[in-house]
């Protein structure tokens, strides 16, 4: 059985969560095995539980979960920081459908053609979308998801990964929102200088170029 390798400075969330999703798929071969060993069972169970609580120690950091669908049992799996961007207890049991039903209605119109088109072509997708959780607070987040093919090239699961990014949209937003007005501004100034033209002005711009005040 492969080893798990933990360093977060060689591996992205999203790597460590395939790593976790192949080593999950040993486990079940494992376990199916008509002669299987104690000693296997042990290291499968060992390498598993290392691998979840990492992923669970990186996913609170950087506000990212990890969930798994299995398409022939339809058992829909998260890890722990999707739990809390949905804001309900770990004792809640997810399935599809009320996975589906977090979404804001657009989003989840959007993520339907995506996750359908993953499933018919094998392909990811990578989506910023908005949910209302279950204590009823609108979050933007970003959805990723992959399709797993069984060894005859059929879809067997779909993993990927979940992540709250409200902070910053949030921030994305007040920026546009600061250039907009920023830019207003300009062209008012604009009209004043071209209607007094013996006036002598002075532009203050950051250093990112943008306008920020005249004298």
């Amino acid at each position: 059985m492969d080893n798990i390798n933990t360093s977060s400075s060689k591996l992205s969330y999203e790597e460590l969560l395939e790593q976790n999703t192949h080593l999950k798929n040993q486990i079940k071969e494992i376990q199916q095995r008509p002669k299987r060993t104690l000693d296997e069972l042990e290291k499968s169970e060992e390498l598993f539980l290392k691998s979840d609580q990492f992923l669970n120690h990186m996913g609170a950091m950087s506000k990212v979960g990890g969930w798994q669908l299995d398409l022939k049992t339809q058992k829909l799996q998260w890890t722990k920081e999707v739990y809390a961007i949905h804001e309900v207890d770990e004792d809640f049991q997810p399935t599809v459908e009320k996975g589906w039903g977090f979404y804001h209605l657009e989003s989840r119109a959007i993520l339907n053609k995506a996750y359908n088109e993953s499933l018919a072509n094998s392909s990811v997708y990578d989506l910023e979308l908005k949910i209302i959780t279950a204590k009823g607070n609108i979050k933007d987040v970003r959805a990723i998801g992959k399709v797993i093919n069984s060894d005859e090239g059929i879809p067997d699961s779909v993993f990927g990964t979940f992540q709250d990014i409200t902070e910053k949209k949030k921030s994305e937003n007040e920026l546009i929102k600061a250039k907009e007005e920023a830019n207003s501004r300009l062209q008012q100034i604009r009209i004043i200088h071209a209607n007094t033209p013996n006036v002598i002005w002075k532009w203050d711009f950051d250093e990112d170029g943008n306008f920020i005040n005249v004298y």
